[in-house]
């Protein structure tokens, strides 16, 4: 039994040690600092807006489904709906907009403005990340000041 309980501490650090190593520490650092990894990413942010922007453009809404397969935990509608709602709250990014949601049948609806398309996409990828959404649909309008 003492042997288990140390093995099962030495694995506990050793595993916090690897996922702080990796997540937050010095390997991950300079991963971010990294100028390749951060053009890629602008560049990937700038295509996401650009396609959005486009979306919008064309059809006057933006359409996101979760992928074919995923797992949608069942949840009611207006539980769903005050998830969604506590998520943008607290997002500072999304705090000079006016974004109301709606719910059914797990598919959020998302209308009113923001200033920016990063906008628009954190707040399409808060109501994605709930569990019991299926579908997002975003009207809110890009209004520059």
């Amino acid at each position: 039994m003492k042997k288990f309980m140390i093995t099962c501490i030495a694995g506990i650090l050793v595993g916090s040690g690897g996922y702080w190593t990796f997540r937050d520490g010095p390997l991950a650092t300079r991963v971010r600092e990294n100028a390749l990894v951060q053009k890629i990413g602008d560049k990937f942010d700038d295509r996401a807006t650009n396609r959005m922007k486009e979306e919008m453009e064309k059809d006057g809404k933006i359409v996101v489904s979760k992928p074919a397969g995923s797992t949608i935990a069942p949840l009611d509608d207006g539980k769903l709906g005050d998830l969604v709602k506590a998520k943008m709250a607290a997002e500072p990014m999304l705090a000079e907009t006016n974004i109301k949601q709606q719910v059914k049948s797990g598919e959020v609806s998302l209308q009113g403005t923001a200033s920016s398309y990063d906008q628009v996409a954190r707040a399409i990828r808060l109501a994605l990340e709930c569990g019991a959404t299926k579908t997002v649909v975003s009207t809110i309008e890009v209004q520059t000041k």
